[in-house]
């Protein structure tokens, strides 16, 4: 098992408080996929076979609304799951998966999560409690992106990411490694909007922008414009009960 799989799994909220034993039967079960850019994972209503951990990449979880408008409900990155809570009951997906870029994804099946959740009831637990917070963040997400301008959305998922970074890192700067075209994906816009407004804010130095990396250094300033004094619902779901394993690609 080389290093970085192993640091997706023991710092992934997901497989928290498991046993050596079952982490050890988690690493033999886990087969590594490559995906290319735009390729599909899984799609709404397929049989979920398996659960997937991001070695390096992006995926974009998505679903449609009544108006057939595609929304990102989540965009897991280096060191996250996602797709466990599919694999109970009628087994189908919940939403579409497709890769932002080149990714490299953990993948461990139906039947072996199924069989190590018997064993161990804390994963039982961490997959209702990840469901839980998702069911909520998706809700928000979705009127955020039916009501909220484009500005106070892009504002909202920089402030989001970055507190999530420097969680992990403790630096006062948060970097993302991503084109402003992968960006206005994950965001639910077109890239012409967030130039407009990323190159307003390089202005005022709170960010600062290269060719496929955008740097938030006044995370504060892009606060107001994300929340206008408001709490922020998913930002506090995710401080409280989600864990994010520390990104490999960081390593």
């Amino acid at each position: 098992m080389n290093a970085t799989l192993d640091v997706i799994i023991t710092g992934s909220d997901l497989f928290a408080g498991l046993s050596e034993e079952a982490l050890h039967a988690l690493r033999s079960a886990i087969v590594v996929r490559r995906v290319e850019p735009s390729q599909k994972l899984y799609q709404t209503g397929q049989e979920a076979g398996s659960v997937y951990g991001v070695i390096r990449g992006y995926v974009i979880l998505e679903v449609t609304d009544q108006w057939k408008e595609h929304v990102c409900v989540g965009a897991p990155r280096s060191g996250e799951w996602f797709g466990d809570a599919d694999i109970f009951g009628p087994a189908q997906r919940s939403c579409d998966a497709w890769a932002l870029r080149e990714t490299e994804a953990a993948m461990v099946s139906r039947r072996d999560m199924l069989a190590l959740a018997e064993r161990e009831p804390r994963l039982m637990r961490n997959i209702l409690d990840r469901t839980a917070v998702r069911m909520h963040c998706a809700r928000e997400v979705l009127y955020e992106t039916a009501f909220l301008s484009i500005d106070v959305r892009i504002a909202r998922h920089l402030v989001r990411m970055g507190d999530m970074q420097r969680s992990r890192t403790g630096a006062e700067r948060a970097t993302f490694e991503f084109s402003q075209e992968e960006f206005a994906l994950i965001v639910g816009t077109t890239r012409k909007s967030v130039n407009k407004f990323l190159s307003e804010w390089r202005q005022n130095g709170w960010i600062d922008v290269q060719h496929r990396e955008i740097c938030l250094i006044d995370i504060e300033a892009v606060r107001k414009i994300a929340f206008d004094g408001e709490n922020d619902p998913i930002g506090e779901l995710w401080r409280q009960f989600l864990r994010p394993a520390a990104s490999p690609e960081r390593m």
